[in-house]
């Protein structure tokens, strides 16, 4: 056995040295005791690693985002209050009434369901662009859930935008792979199927902003195991995953819309056919996505090469409409224009950012593997050191 292998004292031995079984015990039961403490190192910096957030090169720490975009704010407020602010471009005598004959601002983002920056941006960016004051009279918004995901097409010769799609759903129900897993496929379907039934950006945006704020991005866990520290936000746990939070996301906000048929939708060729669709379009991006959120405003990419214009979405819709505006009246380039209230709101320049970086994940898994090795052999030698003196009795 491998406890005769082991070189542990005899009876005999033990007797004389009672103090080697002793002193063998202790040490083995302190290796187990820190090989326990390194795993649970490895688990919480890998819990607050979980944390940050990929913006470009950086890595920013959620925390410290949310700081800096209230300063940015309370900043913007107290300028607002100030005797010198030129309102004189915006309707504030009565409801802003968009320029005759002058199109919506085009904005398209690109996007995954479960991607934990989607999820952050729609929060603070998209998500209050959308609830300015009178922006959605110059706001087309399109988002196309797809990003990196990829379709397990047998036959890989052909690229992602010249996929024939009726060829594909006449083979039957196409299998995609997903960034974040399954879930992160079917939520991409409920994006997609809330835009296609419901095109009132009023309806589906509500129930889209409350899939991705509910809804568990990777490394989080839902509210129910977030006690444990498994990376669930603290100010806003996650409930699981879109296809488990869209229910209730439904009956809270849009309860008129008609859970079936978006299930159908989701469920059906209609929902695999805009999947495919948003693969084709996002793989015709030029430049081409190389992250998600990817913000286009009429045409051209905001958040590349720097991520954190992202935060400039509003700024950009203005300033594209108001360009709209001015030649459509024959008004010179700085000529000013009138302008939905929520315009100023929006910043000029991205909101300063404490740059943090997390723990080398080499590093944890280094923690992880010495902590489970050292408490393996610990155990087994424990085990056997036991069983030896069993005999020996």
């Amino acid at each position: 056995s491998m406890a005769a292998m082991l070189p542990f004292p005899s009876g005999r031995e033990r007797e004389g040295g009672g103090a080697f079984g002793k002193n063998f015990q202790i040490s083995i039961i302190s290796t187990i005791v820190v090989s326990l403490s390194l795993l649970v190192i490895a688990d919480n910096v890998y819990v607050q690693s979980s944390k940050y957030i990929s913006l470009g090169s950086s890595v920013l720490k959620e925390q410290h985002v949310s700081e800096s975009l209230d300063a940015l704010k309370e900043a913007k407020l107290s300028h607002m209050s100030g005797k010198h602010m030129d309102k004189s471009a915006l309707s504030l005598s009565g409801p802003f009434v968009p320029v005759a004959g002058v199109e919506k601002v085009k904005v398209e983002i690109y996007l995954e369901s479960q991607d934990r920056a989607t999820q952050v941006l729609t929060e603070w960016v998209i998500g209050p662009v959308v609830g300015s004051p009178d922006i959605d009279k110059i706001l087309e918004l399109k988002i196309f859930a797809w990003g990196n995901a990829r379709l397990l097409n047998p036959d890989d010769s052909v690229s992602s935008a010249d996929v024939n799609i009726e060829a594909v759903l006449k083979r039957g129900t196409p299998k995609f792979l997903c960034e974040h897993g399954p879930s992160e496929c079917e939520g991409n379907a409920w994006i997609n199927c809330l835009q296609d039934l419901y095109p009132d950006l009023h309806q589906w945006f509500r129930v889209f902003t409350c899939m991705e704020t509910l809804s568990c991005s990777d490394a989080q866990a839902p509210v129910r195991d977030s006690i444990v520290g498994t990376g669930a936000a603290a100010r806003l746990p996650c409930r699981g995953t879109p296809g488990e939070v869209v229910g209730d996301c439904l009956r809270e906000y849009e309860p008129e819309m008609d859970p079936a048929a978006l299930q159908q939708c989701v469920a059906g060729e209609r929902g695999s056919r805009l999947l495919l669709e948003n693969m084709q379009r996002t793989a015709a991006l030029d430049p081409p996505l190389d992250h998600v959120p990817w913000f286009v405003v009429e045409g051209r990419v905001l958040n590349s090469p720097n991520r954190t214009d992202a935060f400039l979405l509003g700024r950009r819709v203005c300033d594209a409409y108001a360009a709209k505006a001015r030649a459509a009246r024959g008004l010179p380039p700085n000529a000013t224009v009138e302008l939905p209230e929520g315009c100023l709101f929006f910043p000029d320049a991205p909101p300063f950012f404490d740059v943090s970086y997390p723990v080398n994940q080499v590093g944890i898994t280094a923690l992880w593997i010495v902590g489970g090795v050292l408490f393996g052999v610990s155990v087994t030698l424990l085990a056997c050191w036991k069983y030896h003196n069993t005999r020996e009795a």
